[in-house]
């Protein structure tokens, strides 16, 4: 394990720590250095570094009651390039949860949009869906999305669980 991949793994815990003490200034910087110390885009890990270190800026700013700021960093989070981890097991959905529970499911859809670009194939297969699976593929990732898709578009509240469908 390289010394630079070590100190990015440092900054996470250190950014967890802070969060899950209180501290939002210093997970907020933590988050900062994280997202500058990465900056390797051919990296296997620089997409897990966009999508995380976002989400926890997000998370910071939604207990700071900044609802606005919180989005944009779902949004950040959302336009990471993915990542062997992000395209197989999918990200986080925290922020997402949160800013769901906020009533933001316009922006929940847009993060759902942009993270089925890594995190579902783009096969087609017809059927009564044809037009979502044409959009996310087939995968059963892609059919979480359009579950929750279709739950946030009815005004439900799914619960965004990458593992299990409920």
């Amino acid at each position: 394990m390289s010394r630079s991949y070590q100190r990015l793994q440092a900054l996470q815990e250190e950014v967890e720590e802070a969060l899950e003490d209180g501290d939002l200034p210093l997970a907020r910087q933590r988050a900062q250095e994280w997202l500058e110390a990465d900056t390797d885009p051919t990296a296997w890990h620089y997409g897990n570094t966009i999508h995380n270190a976002n989400q926890f800026l997000g998370l910071v700013a939604v207990r700071e009651g900044d609802l606005e700021a919180a989005k944009r960093y779902l949004l950040a989070a959302g336009n990471s390039p993915g990542s062997p981890q992000l395209n197989t097991f999918g990200p986080q959905m925290h922020l997402a949860q949160t800013l769901l529970s906020r009533e933001e499911g316009d922006c929940v859809l847009e993060y759902l949009d942009l993270v089925a670009k890594f995190w579902c194939s783009s096969q087609p297969v017809p059927n009564l869906f044809a037009q979502l699976l044409s959009r996310y593929g087939t995968t059963q990732n892609a059919r979480k999305l359009m579950h929750w898709k279709l739950a946030i578009q009815a005004g439900e509240q799914p619960r965004l669980n990458r593992v299990n469908l409920v």
